[in-house]
């Protein structure tokens, strides 16, 4: 006899990204076609699963709330925003900005050429009804609402968390086909790199150049090739030797400066991972880090681990691979998991760098 089986009840998540699949393959959107989405109780209450996740100190406050209406207007969105070429990627981490500069920095390409530009967020409404509609979307009442966050976040008092959450819908539609030559959109930071020189820029084959958190050169190879070196840059050590003294010295218990400094070294190694040139700077770290921690080593014997920890974790955690350009997530909505989704609109992540 033939075993009935019964269909599981799609989840908001799976209503989610299931319309978000289909969002992914429209190129015009008019009355209605977005803004549906609006008042469907999935989107809705995949917005609060968000805000749940990522404001959840505040959820007795107003904020609350208005984060989870980001998040529902940045989930209706993001799939239009995903398919902008040259553009950090929901899904991409710091990996796959510099695997951009170690593609296009190879000796056959030969973009050696880099110049950095940053866009100042400034309040300009109809630019951003302009750019929608250059986008395709021409649904008038998500355009509303798209328009009424962006009064509400563009220019704040203070660049809160959800400030960072708003820059991720409006500094792509803002900075739509602002491109000078061969850019690379990171948040409001545009990276450039060009075959010929152009006004301001470095010739990476000679000069170390800052890319955020990164320093990177390109070396010529044993094989007749060149490589690119990705060091962590000075401004970055320097932030991290800070905070380590700044636990250090903190009138914590013993106790919770272990706990402190144990946190530290899992945020460095988190960015430090993608450094593959940086063995001699995270030996001097955990130089700097034994120093510093002598002075508890007599009360407390379990800081004694945290130096080699710095290093070793550093070591296990170290990712060389080149990171390619994948298909659209969005429209493969059974191929990522729910918690990964999740951490793809985590606003710390910045554009990924």
């Amino acid at each position: 006899m033939a075993t009935i089986r019964r269909r599981q009840p799609l989840t908001d998540y799976d209503l989610v990204t299931r319309s978000q699949a289909e969002i992914g393959c429209i190129q015009h959107f008019k009355s209605g076609r977005l803004s549906r989405y609006l008042e469907a109780l999935s989107f809705n209450n995949m917005g609060y699963g968000l805000a749940e996740k990522n404001f959840n100190k505040s959820q007795d406050l107003a904020i609350y709330n208005h984060a989870a209406r980001l998040y529902r207007a940045l989930l209706i969105i993001a799939p239009i925003l995903q398919r902008q070429p040259l553009s950090v990627r929901f899904d991409w981490q710091p990996g796959h900005v510099l695997s951009h500069f170690r593609i296009f920095t190879k000796g056959n390409i030969k973009r050696f050429n880099f110049g950095v530009r940053c866009i100042e967020r400034s309040y300009q409404p109809e630019l951003l009804i302009a750019n929608l509609d250059r986008m395709g979307i021409h649904d008038q009442d998500y355009i509303e609402e798209l328009v009424e966050l962006y009064d509400r976040y563009n220019l704040g008092s203070g660049r809160t968390l959800q400030h960072k959450l708003a820059d991720l819908i409006f500094d792509p539609v803002m900075l739509y086909d602002i491109r000078n030559g061969f850019e690379l959109r990171n948040g409001n930071i545009m990276y450039r790199l060009e075959k010929q020189p152009f006004d301001g820029s470095v010739d990476i084959r000679k000069n170390w150049v800052t890319l955020q958190q990164y320093s990177i050169r390109s070396f010529d190879n044993s094989k007749g090739g060149r490589h690119l070196e990705i060091l962590l840059s000075d401004e970055y050590l320097e932030a991290v030797r800070t905070r380590f003294k700044d636990a250090l010295s903190s009138h914590m218990s013993a106790h919770n400066k272990v706990r402190y400094l144990f946190r530290i070294v899992f945020d460095v190694v988190h960015v430090a991972r993608w450094a593959r040139s940086a063995d001699s700077q995270m030996i001097e770290l955990r130089r700097v880090l034994t120093r510093g921690v002598s002075s508890l080593a007599g009360t407390t014997p379990a800081v004694l681990r945290i130096p080699n920890r710095l290093y070793t974790l550093w070591l296990e955690q170290l990712d060389t691979r080149l990171l390619i350009k994948v298909p659209n997530f969005f429209l493969y909505p059974d191929r990522v998991e729910k918690e990964v989704y999740m951490n793809f609109f985590n606003p710390f992540r910045g554009g990924a760098l």
